[in-house]
């Protein structure tokens, strides 16, 4: 599908059953969702982009005050994700550092890897980047979308995975609802900033006889809601810092990013319910300054 037509497709777009109300921007509180059981709720972080080993350093700050936040929620997610650039470089220290602020986390953590995580400290320290797994009856399945080589000038999900997602897939009701989570996109938008998966195509179309998709993601570094036939895409925002919005326009040139010095400031973390009598998607976007005290 051509940008433009994608663009047109995503920016019209309706997800009619899935969707309650607009995911705000960077505020709390929560709102309560209609269904009396609180249904699925999955903590969300991404794109740390921590560099080295520092506690101290503001990117290492905002991360841990964000898993502080999410162990203060009542109650307590069921699960939290973190999809993905947890270091900004592969570099090893950077990577020890994430997991040890992530661990403090006082719900099972799941992590995706990042373009920017590199390859051989990642597996030592965290194993597989995917995983398939069910709670409360939605089907959760994680991938990876790491770049196959650094430089690469798309994201790709890669004929082994998707067999993985086809096996994952075969057994599961229509009505199924169905989470993705990657770190990029699993679109096509933008090329010259990576919002672009490769074989984007291939993975929709394994996911077109469900009703209930999201497909959740980072790399975006924001709130950035966009439908596209039946398939909600949720972009998440970054505990480091954030992009512009692709849909007000795209300038020439590689993803604009902050110089090393600017270390941050944070910028948030999400959480999802899925309430269990109802269809609606709820999204919750937690700002740091959102939080009495919070200070960088």
């Amino acid at each position: 599908m051509r940008r433009r037509e994608f663009l047109l497709t995503v920016l019209g777009g309706v997800a009619a059953g899935w969707l309650g109300p607009p995911w705000p921007a960077l505020a709390g509180p929560m709102p309560t969702p209609p269904a009396a059981a609180p249904g699925l709720r999955l903590a969300l972080l991404a794109d740390a982009h921590l560099e080295g080993g520092n506690p101290s350093h503001p990117r290492a700050r905002a991360l841990a005050q964000c898993v502080t936040h999410i162990n203060s929620l009542n109650p307590a997610p069921d699960l939290a994700v973190f999809l993905g650039d947890l270091a900004h470089a592969g570099d090893a220290d950077a990577l020890a550092l994430g997991r040890e602020l992530l661990h403090e986390l006082c719900v099972p953590l799941r992590l995706l890897r990042g373009e920017h995580d590199g390859h051989g400290p990642w597996r030592s320290l965290f194993g597989e980047a995917h995983f398939a797994e069910s709670h409360r009856g939605v089907h959760l399945l994680g991938v990876d979308t790491a770049l196959p080589r650094a430089g690469a000038p798309a994201f790709r999900v890669g004929p082994g995975q998707r067999r993985r997602l086809r096996q994952e897939l075969s057994g599961l009701d229509p009505d199924t609802p169905v989470v993705i989570l990657s770190h990029a996109p699993l679109y096509q938008m933008y090329r010259p900033w990576r919002f672009w998966t490769a074989d984007a195509g291939e993975v929709q179309a394994l996911l077109a006889p469900f009703t209930r998709v999201v497909l959740l993601h980072g790399h975006v570094h924001r709130d950035l809601r966009l439908c596209h036939a039946r398939l909600v895409f949720q972009g998440l925002p970054a505990t480091s810092w954030a992009l512009p919005d692709v849909r007000q326009g795209t300038p020439g040139g590689p993803l604009p990013c902050p110089t090393r010095a600017a270390g941050g400031p944070g910028c948030g973390w999400s959480v999802l319910t899925i309430p269990d009598t109802t269809q609606d998607l709820w999204v919750r976007s937690y700002g740091l300054d959102a939080f009495p005290g919070a200070t960088l």
